[in-house]
């Protein structure tokens, strides 16, 4: 947000998950914390919390649109088709229609992620932000046991290390 007062500061909608994407490619990559915040141009507090938010464990979540939607979520390209229906003038129920989906999640979807900054030029819906935010909406609430338990943690390293139990 242009001229907030945490404008330039790590926020929450800042991070698309195809950059933590990449910062969880490099750590299973065996790199250090100094080497993926070199490599991505940010500083290694920065690529630290990005770690141990999920306790060091890398997520399990398929990155945005490389999936078909389940029918629970949009995908980004049922976003961009939202965003295209808009631009055409067509109506939400219309746009529903082609979607497969209700109305109501069109009207929903639009007036939950209206762009403010895009008010007056024309469609004031941005999908990738719309995106984004669905992105950290569906986050835990709540960090997992290994982020706050550091015995268990220390233990499932030690039997991860002994090679006697795999990631999967």
């Amino acid at each position: 947000m242009v001229g907030s007062r945490n404008a330039g500061r790590v926020g929450r909608y800042d991070l698309a998950w195809e950059f933590e994407f990449r910062v969880w490619e490099l750590r299973g990559q065996g790199l250090s914390i100094e080497e993926i915040a070199s490599t991505v141009e940010k500083s290694a507090t920065w690529v630290s919390r990005i770690i141990s938010r999920r306790g060091g464990m890398p997520p399990r979540r398929i990155p945005p649109g490389s999936r078909a939607r389940k029918g629970q979520h949009l995908t980004i390209s049922d976003r961009e088709a939202i965003l295209a229906g808009l631009a055409a003038g067509y109506s939400m129920r219309t746009i529903a229609a082609s979607l497969g989906v209700s109305p109501s999640t069109i009207s929903r979807e639009v007036a939950r992620n209206r762009d403010r900054r895009l008010v007056g030029a024309g469609v004031d819906y941005s999908p990738a932000r719309a995106q984004l935010k669905a992105v950290h909406r569906r986050h835990r609430t709540r960090p997992c046991k290994l982020a706050t338990n550091a015995r268990l943690r220390d233990w499932v390293q030690e039997k991860l290390s002994q090679q006697r139990w795999s990631r999967d």
